[in-house]
């Protein structure tokens, strides 16, 4: 027997309980958005190389402001950018004696030469590490003997921050060999000398403490002066060793005609008549 409910008169089996006075469930569609902590992400660190190409340009404008400030402060956190300095420094090398050797070439007329590409490679990845290497060990010893505060670490990244202007004379010494041999070596002496300029301050920079100035002159002078002894020798019979591995070809029109007559031989020995 059917039964009815006593608040909406809704029929209800036997036992059966109306549901009019049940809550109402909501579809998921307007269900109240439940609130979640936002995510903190934390922002991506740069690259330590990026890091250093970043600070490249302020650096250099630095330099030509306080040259002392800049290089003392790059010393102690810019080891990345010493060493990009450094690499551009061997690679400006290499490209001033290929640039050489190419002027070598423009001026024998006449003859067919073949450049040394291993030996210019090398000797101008040995002078970069001369010049550099010389002028830590220098900057090190010296403040060393004259009780002055750097470590070597230090001293290699102070002198690799000061190479970008001796690089940029290298290249300019190559190129200007194309138009006067006697203007491009006073170039490169220029690069010498702002080398020895350099040496100097960074060892007068970090020596500011020793009131013994004839002990510090003596030993700056000393240790400069057989650098750049080392280097200039090291360097000449590296030059000279790149001379002797060039070789000269005498060219006529016998020799082309032959060159053509073989690469046309070779050419139809390619073919199956």
């Amino acid at each position: 027997m059917s039964k009815f409910c006593m608040y909406c008169g809704k029929a209800l089996e036997e036992g059966a309980v109306c549901d009019c006075q049940q809550p109402v469930q909501q579809p998921a569609s307007v269900q109240q958005p439940v609130y979640q902590q936002p995510v903190q992400v934390a922002p991506a660190k740069p690259s330590p190389i990026g890091e250093a190409f970043k600070n490249m340009w302020p650096f250099i404008k630095s330099y030509f402001t306080n040259p002392k400030e800049a290089v003392l402060n790059g010393a102690k956190k810019e080891l990345i950018l010493s060493i990009i300095f450094s690499s551009i420094f061997a690679i400006a090398f290499i490209i001033g004696k290929l640039l050489s050797v190419a002027d070598t070439a423009l001026v024998v007329e006449g003859m067919r030469m073949s450049i040394p590409i291993i030996q210019i490679l090398l000797a101008g990845i040995i002078d970069a590490a001369l010049w550099i290497g010389l002028s830590t060990l220098v900057l090190f010893v010296v403040a060393k003997i004259c009780g002055g505060n750097v470590d070597f670490k230090e001293a290699f990244t102070a002198v690799g921050l000061q190479t970008f202007v001796p690089a940029a004379l290298v290249i300019l010494s190559g190129l200007c060999a194309f138009i006067d041999t006697a203007f491009a070596s006073y170039i490169y002496n220029l690069a010498i000398i702002i080398w020895t300029v350099t040496m100097a301050l960074d060892i007068i920079n970090y020596l500011g403490s020793v009131t013994d100035a004839g002990k510090k002159f003596i030993a700056t002078l000393a240790a400069i002066g057989i650098a750049i002894g080392l280097f200039t020798f090291i360097s000449g019979r590296l030059d000279r060793w790149i001379a002797e591995s060039i070789k000269f070809k005498s060219i006529s029109y016998e020799d082309d005609l032959g060159d053509y007559a073989d690469a046309f031989a070779d050419a139809l020995d390619d073919f199956d008549f």
